[in-house]
């Protein structure tokens, strides 16, 4: 269990570097930016509100796991539970992630460019979530 524990902490700090990287990228851009639209502003500010409001309440939830035993341990058997696992495989869960915070740094980068492309962007990121949805449903029915 203390594994598990220092699992939870090491993805807490990833979730809270990557978070913390992504804004760290949208404020030096702006600081270099000479003309900022008001649509970069707005969608700039709007990403990095939304990512540090996911970033404390994956901090917040992990805080009352570590309190709440019992939820630490529905936990631990939930992720290493075999049919969880292979639905994760399914659905690519990992990568997902990852592509989800690649693509949030390319709208943000972006954003200084082209309205476009970031219109684009976080289209990308919207169907993405909506197949990972979709695909997370079925392999739960199917197994």
């Amino acid at each position: 269990m203390e594994k598990f524990k220092k699992d939870l902490v090491a993805k807490m700090f990833l979730t809270i570097s990557a978070v913390a990287l992504l804004n760290a990228v949208y404020w030096t851009f702006s600081a270099f930016s000479e003309n900022e639209s008001g649509f970069t502003r707005g969608f700039g500010i709007g990403m990095c509100l939304f990512l540090l409001g996911y970033a404390f309440f994956q901090a917040f939830r992990l805080y009352m796991l570590r309190l709440d035993e019992k939820k630490l341990e529905e936990l631990y058997r939930k992720s290493t539970d075999e049919r969880q696992l292979l639905i994760c495989e399914k659905t690519a869960s990992g990568s997902f992630t990852a592509a989800a915070y690649i693509i949030c740094l390319g709208a943000i980068i972006s954003s200084f460019f082209s309205q476009a492309a970031t219109i684009i962007l976080a289209g990308v990121l919207a169907v993405m979530a909506i197949c990972r949805l979709c695909f997370k449903f079925y392999y739960e029915r199917k197994y």
